[in-house]
């Protein structure tokens, strides 16, 4: 499982702290996709902690608008998003 927190959403950048379970594939690759295309300009750093990543990425300019948008933070070999596993968290509302 891996569980992510938000950090801080500001300029049109989200950032968060992804904490990995003993089980989950710490090197997985992490991406996040908007209408099931990968977006660009995500980074991952270490952590506080050999289980923590530092993700940031570029919100979208089509995310930012009228209506709800949903962008997937996804880690390679997990069949389901971040965001359904317990204890995740949705991006702040803006």
């Amino acid at each position: 499982m891996v569980r992510v927190e938000n950090i801080v959403f500001a300029n049109g950048i989200w950032r968060g702290l992804a904490t990995f379970s003993k089980t989950a594939p710490r090197d997985a690759q992490i991406y996040v996709t908007f209408h099931g295309d990968r977006i660009d300009g995500v980074t991952i750093d270490a952590g506080p902690s050999k289980s923590e990543k530092i993700i940031e990425f570029p919100i979208p300019s089509a995310a930012i608008g009228d209506g709800v948008h949903t962008l997937l933070i996804m880690v390679d070999g997990l069949p389901d998003p971040v965001s359904r596993c317990p204890g995740a968290t949705r991006l702040p509302m803006i």
